[in-house]
């Protein structure tokens, strides 16, 4: 079983519909899939068009319930815990010491006979709840959109990250997945080239394109499989999924080539025989990536994701600023190779 929680201090990135979309295409997939939602606001099951007032993940960290009591069907192969209408209060608890950041992993820990998989949409905030998905993580998710400020945030993330897992010895591997990309616009393009130039192992190959689709599905209670299985949101979560399945970070033997404007005119141009619909760019080319590849890496070497860093052309640039992001985190691997959690 393998615990995946999507973080991000900054909201509005697409930390839910991420949730949402990997959640559904991991349980398409063939997986059997548990989805959690640890955000108050409850959109996750509101994504999934569940009921997010009823008793879920306020009673798993309240009262010590199971979540195999409260735990409910969503999808073929998905269940879903929603959030539960309490689930603020948990931040606002004064006692019961260091554990209580222990008590989401404690709750999770034996039911790997019950999911393969468990997806955790975690608030846009740094208080208990997020201590609670980090602490029980193997996999960390984090968004970043297209933008300037995106970077910053990500910039104090990840420090914030490297303290607590320094100062708990909880180490988890983390990816980074950049939403809503415009491939045709400069700046998306600068802030891909300085995620590929200081994470090149842990940004994972496709990027997902900003599309109408994914902001309008949530509104029908309905996953982007659902809502438009052939919209450019739905392949590029589904290539996303394989991507976290094989570990496919940007560094891997094969590398898709860079999305280059002249390129993206003549895709623009070519229409679907059969349906009049634009041609989807193509997903990230597959390959496993190696494990132990260290998170802060150098300016060094060719780096790669659905679209390639071009130093040159950075350097040419009046883009984005050095100072706007710094490395930070611990390596990415197997999880034998990380020390046990406590």
């Amino acid at each position: 079983m393998r615990v995946l929680s999507v973080l991000n201090q900054k909201g509005g990135v697409g930390k839910t519909t991420t949730s949402s979309a990997l959640s559904h295409g991991l349980a398409l997939s063939g997986n059997r899939v548990l989805a959690m939602d640890l955000d108050p606001q409850g959109h996750l099951g509101a994504s999934l068009g569940a009921d997010s007032d009823r008793p879920g993940m306020d009673s798993v960290l309240l009262d010590g319930a199971s979540p195999e009591d409260l735990m409910r069907p969503a999808r073929e192969g998905l269940q879903l815990l929603t959030a539960g209408a309490r689930l603020m209060q948990v931040e606002q608890q004064g006692g019961g010491g260091p554990e209580r950041g222990w008590r989401l992993k404690a709750a999770i820990d034996g039911m790997s006979d019950v999911a393969d998989w468990v997806v955790i949409d975690c608030p846009p905030s740094s208080g208990l709840l997020v201590m609670n998905g980090l602490l029980a993580a193997d996999d960390l998710l984090v968004p970043v959109s297209s933008d300037f400020l995106a970077l910053q945030g990500l910039s104090t993330l990840m420090q914030t990250l490297q303290r607590v897992e320094q100062r708990l010895g909880a180490w988890s591997r983390k990816w980074l997945v950049l939403t809503r990309f415009h491939p045709r616009r400069r700046l998306p393009r600068e802030v891909q080239d300085k995620l590929l130039e200081y994470f090149p192992d842990q940004l994972l190959r496709t990027a997902i394109r900003d599309n109408v689709a994914l902001a309008e599905a949530p509104g029908f209670g309905q996953s982007i499989f659902e809502y438009q299985p052939d919209s450019n949101g739905a392949a590029d979560y589904a290539a996303l999924v394989e991507d976290l399945k094989q570990g496919r970070g940007t560094d891997g033997p094969q590398q898709p080539q860079r999305f280059r404007p002249q390129e993206a005119r003549q895709r623009s141009a070519g229409l679907d025989e059969a349906g009049g619909r634009r041609r989807a760019a193509p997903a990230g080319a597959s390959g496993p990536t190696g494990a132990g590849a260290p998170a802060a890496i150098g300016r060094g070497g060719p780096a790669a994701g659905t679209v390639t860093g071009n130093r040159t052309r950075r350097q040419r640039s009046r883009g984005i600023r050095t100072g706007a992001i710094s490395r930070g985190g611990q390596p990415n691997g197997h999880p034998e190779q990380h020390p046990q959690k406590q």
